[in-house]
């Protein structure tokens, strides 16, 4: 489930509230609907997050997934809209919250302006973590049968999760982001 798309400034309840309506929203789905979400993040582009409150929701959210049932429920943030230094300081924050960090299924990042980079790959490797990349696009207006605009994008998404390929020096060696 890609979390609320409520805006980039943070909630104005504390974190533990936040992140109770999440999961109690997530658990409804379950019990209510028989929808079963695998994978939530803690919220879409949050930009306007403190790299703290981010590890704090994550710690939060597995708190309240877990106590609703939802132990399953993989958590992935921040999500942010590039694979820039805001996004790299979220996830160094979750990292150096042990808690947080053992609650994260793992990283995920946007590729609007800046795809991933080597340094987010870096910040999971040898950790087991995933490295998501939940939404990508050329800022523009999107219309039907646009097979250049749909070329691009696909093109950023493969650069986007194989970025140590050399192709200036005829090697084609690929590495994937996950561990």
């Amino acid at each position: 489930m890609l979390a609320p798309a409520r805006g980039e400034a943070s909630p104005h309840e504390p974190m533990a509230d936040y992140a109770r309506k999440l999961a109690a929203f997530i658990a409804l789905l379950k019990t209510e609907l028989g929808v079963e979400i695998q994978v939530t993040g803690i919220a879409n582009e949050p930009q306007g997050f403190t790299p703290a409150q981010v590890a704090e929701c994550v710690r939060a959210l597995r708190t309240e997934l877990n106590a609703r049932g939802c132990q399953t429920v993989g958590i992935i943030a921040p999500e942010s809209a590039s694979a820039n230094g805001s996004g790299l300081q979220m996830i160094k924050a979750i990292k150096a919250d042990p808690v947080a960090w053992a609650a994260l299924r793992g990283i995920a990042t946007h590729s609007y302006n800046m795809a991933a980079a080597p340094e987010f790959a870096e910040s999971i490797a040898g950790t087991g973590k995933e490295y998501w990349q939940t939404e990508a696009g050329d800022n523009g207006h999107e219309e039907p049968a646009d097979v250049d605009r749909a070329t691009e994008t696909a093109a950023r998404f493969v650069n986007s999760i194989f970025p140590a390929c050399d192709c200036d020096d005829g090697d084609d060696q690929s590495v994937w982001l996950s561990d």
